[in-house]
């Protein structure tokens, strides 16, 4: 029996696995871009506040949307992760139900011999 459970196991924690890797590589952006005038335009910003806080309104909206989505997907990930946890826990449910009731059968046939046995 557990011979044929471990490839079961083995197949399921390849698929996730998979999954976990598929979507680490998902995840991965462009590369930040780096510009020569960087520093000049900071230090301008600097000097106005409300050149400042007017990037930051206009931005702050997409940067929202991004880490809605990005939530979104965590959330998927983490509802599938107790999804396969809670599949696991019900195949070995049902694996230990179906040992046990072998067993009672082998305990229930081991009485019955040695009742007869001692009949004898």
């Amino acid at each position: 029996m557990t011979l044929r459970v471990f490839p079961i196991f083995a197949l399921l924690l390849l698929v996730l696995t998979a999954s976990v890797n598929t979507a680490s590589a998902q995840v991965k952006g462009p590369a930040p871009y780096a510009s020569e005038m960087r520093e000049q335009c900071i230090a301008e910003m600097q000097k106005d506040a409300r050149i400042l806080a007017a990037c930051e309104e206009s931005h702050s909206s997409k940067y929202q949307v991004q880490d809605a989505k990005r939530a979104v997907k965590d959330k998927q990930f983490v509802v599938a992760a107790y999804a396969a946890i809670w599949a696991i826990l019900a195949i070995f449910v049902v694996i230990m139900w179906l040992r046990q009731r072998k067993l009672s059968i082998e305990i229930t046939r081991l009485e019955a011999e040695l009742k007869k046995a001692a009949a004898e």
